[in-house]
């Protein structure tokens, strides 16, 4: 209809024409009812009379009769539908259109807009704006109650029945064709039914746009157990279950600030649950503390879980694989808090072994460990699997968390096959619980403050490794930016670690390669404690993420040592780590592996960040100096090779020296030769042979040609099988050939660097680049690249000409303090230096 042609029929009608939103309200209900109508026809093979009318009617009653928008909406019908249901008044006249009287807005309507006036206002799931709704889908196959389909009025009673107990909606009109209901409920809402008596299936859909998303997840679980009543056999009915998929979806244009508080289904739950997903689904317990609201469900996706594999292992009889291995068929429990996905029970393992694990195996013998947060007890089950471990404080704000997670997923928190632990860890007599703000107990005990110190300062014994399992740095709630942005809460953290203590921290979900510097996004509180930590002065620090935490993305963590030498640990091979997990992790009673996703293979991963967080870390501004050297970022850098070089003897003594044939500008690079490398469990098995010839032999080699590395905590052994092998020392700090290595102040080393004559044994650094002599202890670039950094790489430091020998700076060739000394005194012979 045109717009013409509307405006007419609106004039002819009598009614006033300013009531254009009544109108849309009116056109989209009797739309979608004709819809509905017309789906039934289709379906079961009415006639075209019937949508015919249908529509006629549809678009004529709305033009009709606008609303008054203080008013619940009319119900206008035609009877020329003479079969619609309804409780009301009956029209005189058949041809002639009724309208049902107008009544007061009831009190849910009044409910359904204003949120102060919410029986939950903290969070503010319990309303909708004007102009939104939820709309609820529920599927289900096989196993609803033939008794209740037999009738379709008497499924439409139960149903009202349900929407009256739990939204007080009222049915307004029903109407029912074979296989198909539909309805028009009050506050502008609706539903509709499909069934097949003798396949025993419904598809019901149900649009309400009053009490919001919480009152609709009860609706569903009520018209879940209608359709299929629970029988007492928790088997059986488990079994049922597996036939029912569900979701529900925010309908109209929601904006989340509107909403007073914070509404827990506009996070993870409803955005990558409820309103995206056809499920199966079950709500297993929900409650609310002071502090959050707590929600667990079982979920299953059929698209990536086995239905049928479930069912069958739900029939002890059934002689089946999955029978024989239920808990590998179970749903996926999740937890929830707010609404944000915490843990899930396929992801618990790899996020909780992720979490503890490499930190503890950092530390040489974690005795004392607290825990921020880890309410659901998992973060301390990792912790009392070790043998060294003989106190642990978990310091959670949240007891109702605490215990309602000990009810309801209690296999987070089961030591029961820990040997000399207890059945709920958090009844073992190492650790201690305590229900208070963390962030102040840190700061009352460990930070000293100017002009004073608070009054607990100094009272407890500081830990060897802190764990921080709190909330997510991307949270958008106040107490998440606190968390991350506070330095004196970081300083507390650093003061409460021993000299070699370790902190681990969860940083939220991996930054995508597409992704800006974390400042200038939302991971901005992983960037601010980060550099934070830079600061305080930790020595070390190694990102790292696990992909198999069951959060749809990786997650990233993050290690910081106090003392360099956990890099030793952190750098182990797996063989090495093997040997420290067998040794330093308790027997189980039922003789499996207490440790099921972490092992030596695992945490060699672990020691490489990925590619993407190299990627955002160089995307900074200005950009670390590494990320323009190591990392071949420098703008037309060009790369040369040994065939740009020639090796000939010069000076009067006719040594032998490597000379450029061409011109190489600076910054540029120079490919290596073949490496020889000895991690440093090879280098100690060396020493430890002794006088054997072939052991001789080699030691002789790496004594001239090898460079000894300590980027890995430990020295280990490299040595350039080409012409890096023949190059000068070049005296008085003349080097113009380096390793990157020589410049990152990852070397025990360093200090005598600053000790002896700065100008005799310069270190080597690009002249011109705004950098300093050491890089910052958090670097992907370097992390990603040791190797390189060692051996691999050999960058111009100056313009070198053509003809023009090629020297580097031999002082950086030694880690270890008597080594270097010794090396130190033979440059100076080579350069003429008078010995001191």
């Amino acid at each position: 209809m045109s717009k013409g042609s509307l405006a007419s029929a609106t004039s002819q009608s009598g009614k006033h024409t300013n009531a254009s939103s009544a109108f849309s309200v009116q056109l989209s209900i009797q739309f979608i009812l004709g819809t509905v109508a017309l789906g039934c026809a289709v379906a079961f093979g009415a006639g075209s009379l019937v949508a015919s009318k249908f529509t006629e009617y549809s678009l004529a009653s709305a033009v009709a009769s606008p609303v008054s928008p203080n008013k619940t909406d009319h119900f206008i019908y035609s009877n020329d539908i003479d079969d619609w249901t309804k409780p009301g008044p009956t029209c005189e006249n058949e041809s002639s259109t009724c309208i049902v009287e107008e009544e007061e807005a009831s009190s849910d309507d009044a409910e359904a807009f204003s949120p102060e006036e919410s029986e939950n206002p903290i969070h503010g799931y319990d309303f909708n704006p004007p102009g939104t709704g939820q709309q609820a889908m529920i599927d289900i196959d096989q196993v609803v109650s033939e008794t209740l389909l037999s009738s379709p009025e008497n499924v439409m009673t139960e149903i009202a029945s349900v929407l009256k107990r739990m939204g007080d909606w009222d049915l307004e009109r029903f109407k029912c064709t074979p296989g198909c209901c539909m309805a028009i409920l009050s506050s502008q809402s609706h539903f509709a039914l499909h069934f097949n008596v003798e396949e025993r299936w419904v598809r019901f859909s149900l649009f309400v746009s009053s009490h919001g998303t919480e009152k609709l997840l009860l609706v569903i679980d009520e018209l879940k157990k209608l359709f299929v009543p629970l029988t007492g056999d928790k088997q059986l009915d488990a079994y049922n279950e597996s036939y029912i998929k569900s979701n529900s979806q925010n309908r109209g244009f929601f904006d989340a600030k509107k909403v007073k508080g914070r509404n827990p289904h506009f996070e993870d739950l409803g955005i990558l649950y409820l309103w995206t997903k056809r499920l199966f689904m079950k709500e297993v317990a929900t409650t609310e503390s002071i502090f959050q609201r707590i929600e667990i469900f079982d979920l299953m996706n059929p698209k990536v879980q086995n239905l049928d594999g479930y069912r069958q292992s739900l029939i002890s009889s059934e002689e089946s694989y999955a029978a024989s291995l239920p808990e590998l068929f179970k749903p996926d429990r999740l937890v929830f808090l707010d609404g944000v996905v915490q843990s899930s029970s396929r992801g618990d393992e790899p996020y909780h072994e992720a979490l503890v694990q490499p930190a503890m195996f950092a530390h040489p013998n974690p005795r004392r460990v607290a825990i921020i947060g880890g309410g659901e007890g998992a973060t301390l089950r990792e912790v009392l699997k070790h043998k060294s471990v003989e106190h642990v404080k978990m310091i959670d704000i949240d007891e109702v968390m605490v215990k309602f997670s000990a009810e309801h997923i209690p296999a987070w928190s089961d030591c029961s096959d820990v040997q000399g632990s207890s059945e709920s860890c958090f009844d073992d007599t190492r650790a201690d619980v305590l229900f208070e703000d963390a962030m102040a107990w840190f700061i009352n005990r460990f930070v000293d403050f100017e002009g004073g110190v608070a009054e607990l300062f100094g009272t407890e014994e500081k830990f060897d490794v802190v764990i921080m399992d709190a909330l997510d740095p991307q949270d958008t709630v106040v107490f998440a930016n606190m968390l991350y942005n506070s330095d004196i809460f970081l300083r507390s953290l650093k003061n409460g670690l021993a000299d070699d203590g370790v902190l681990v921290m969860q940083l939220g979900e991996v930054s995508g390669i597409d992704e800006t510097a974390e400042d200038n996004q939302h991971n901005k509180n992983r960037a601010s404690v980060n550099r934070m930590i830079v600061n305080l002065g930790f020595e070390s620090m190694h990102i790292y993420d696990e992909p198999h935490c069951g959060f749809g993305d990786p997650w990233s963590f993050l290690v910081s040592c106090k003392s360099v030498n956990c890099r030793q640990s952190w750098y182990k091979q797996p063989a090495e780590i093997e040997r420290s997990i067998h040794g330093r992790i308790r027997r189980s009673h039922s003789g499996k592996p207490l440790l099921k996703y972490f092992d030596g293979a695992t945490m060699v991963l672990y020691q490489t960040p990925r590619n993407s967080v190299e990627i955002v870390y160089c995307r900074s501004n200005p950009s670390p100096p590494e990320c323009q050297l190591g990392m071949s970022y420098v703008k037309d850098s060009k790369t040369f090779t040994g065939m740009d070089m020639e090796v000939r003897k010069d000076g009067p003594d006719g040594e032998i020296g490597v000379f450029a044939k061409v011109d190489i500008p600076k910054y540029s690079y120079i490919e290596t030769s073949s490496t020889l490398s000895l991690s440093s469990l090879s280098t100690h098995v060396a020493e430890e042979l002794g006088d054997i010839d072939d052991s001789k032999a080699l030691k002789t080699f790496l004594d001239k040609f090898g460079i000894e590395s300590t980027l890995k905590g430990q020295y280990e052994w490299y040595a350039d099988t080409g012409l890096y092998s023949l190059m000068n020392h070049g005296c008085n700090g003349t080097s113009n050939v380096g390793h990157l290595e020589s410049w990152t102040g990852k070397k025990s080393n360093s200090e005598l660097y600053d000790r002896e004559n700065a100008a005799r044994y310069e270190i080597e650094k690009p002249e011109g680049l705004e950098t300093t002599d050491r890089l910052t202890i958090r670097s992907p670039v370097l992390d990603r690249h040791l190797s390189s950094y060692a051996t691999g790489y050999l960058l111009a430091l100056r313009d070198i000409s053509a003809g023009e020998e090629l020297t580097t700076n031999y002082l950086h060739r030694r880690s270890e303090s008597t080594k270097w000394t010794k090396l130190a005194s033979e440059v100076d012979k080579f350069c003429g230096f008078n010995e001191e």
